[in-house]
């Protein structure tokens, strides 16, 4: 347990407490955003965003094409340096390593998408990433004569695809 009296000047970590919902993962996000375009609970310019899952998944293609390629030259030899130091070898190798790289890319702009989305349509509510995501209002930003239940309708009223009984308060400290 960690205990800290006054002034912290060089901390490593970050505390959070909120009144929200921890997500399994940005999977999770991105299906949030996905039901509210579905369902158009909001205004909002999809069209460039529209092919990235197509993107996602072409590239995830070329990139497990790639990568066995990469691997069936590997295994054509029998273990030597001088296979590595190929001219072929080094081409598979840089071409599985943008595929991989282009694919992370785009991955991480798609949840940064389906972020500012539900971030758009729940408005003055935290999206935190540590890993896990989190979803919710900070406690510090609750009025000082507003009671627990209404603070917990206002957060269930703005989180409009969760139930209220479902919000919890989320705390921890995130080693930056």
């Amino acid at each position: 347990m960690k205990i800290r009296s006054g002034f912290v000047s060089n901390s490593s970590s970050s505390s959070f407490c909120i009144l929200g919902i921890k997500l399994q993962s940005d999977r999770h996000i991105i299906n949030i955003a996905k039901h509210i375009r579905d369902n158009n609970l909001m205004d909002f310019d999809w069209k460039s965003y529209e092919d990235i899952p197509n993107k996602l998944t072409e590239t995830k293609s070329l990139l497990e094409e790639a990568d066995n390629k990469f691997n069936e030259y590997i295994n054509s030899y029998e273990y030597s340096e001088e296979v590595f130091d190929s001219l072929e070898c080094i081409e598979l190798s840089c071409k599985t390593d943008a595929l991989r790289e282009l694919y992370r890319r785009l991955e991480n702009r798609y949840k940064n998408f389906a972020k500012d989305v539900v971030n758009a349509y729940i408005g003055s509510i935290d999206i935190e990433n540590y890993g896990d995501v989190y979803i919710g209002k900070s406690i510090s930003k609750m009025e000082p004569d507003q009671t627990m239940g209404e603070f917990r309708k206002e957060v269930a009223a703005r989180l409009k695809f969760v139930e209220p009984e479902k919000l919890e308060i989320l705390f921890g400290e995130v080693n930056r």
